[in-house]
């Protein structure tokens, strides 16, 4: 009687660990399916423009100020939000 319970027991437990004779599920990732590109959307609200303006014989030009630039983008005014003037000490070459 006691062999008989504890091969009922071994055999319950057995059946317990093994899962009721189910496996767990395997992900296999599927290689067909293409994944689209991802899109990145972005706008500027300002852009950053350094000048070096020169006169006809190629020296520096000073004391410029905002009202002395336009600003256009494929034909269209754009307004000048900032600007800075900055004067940048540069030794000009004479070309011979």
């Amino acid at each position: 009687m006691r062999v008989r319970l504890a091969a009922v027991a071994l055999l319950l437990w057995t059946w317990s660990v093994s899962g009721h004779g189910q496996t767990s599920p395997v992900f296999i990732p599927r290689t067909d399916i293409q994944e689209p590109a991802p899109t990145f959307r972005t706008r500027a609200e300002a852009v950053a423009i350094d000048v070096f303006v020169t006169d006809a014989d190629g020296k520096p030009v000073s004391g410029l100020t905002v009202d002395d630039f336009e600003l256009d983008e494929n034909g269209k005014q754009q307004d000048i939000t900032t600007f800075q003037a900055v004067n940048i000490p540069v030794d000009v070459r004479e070309e011979d």
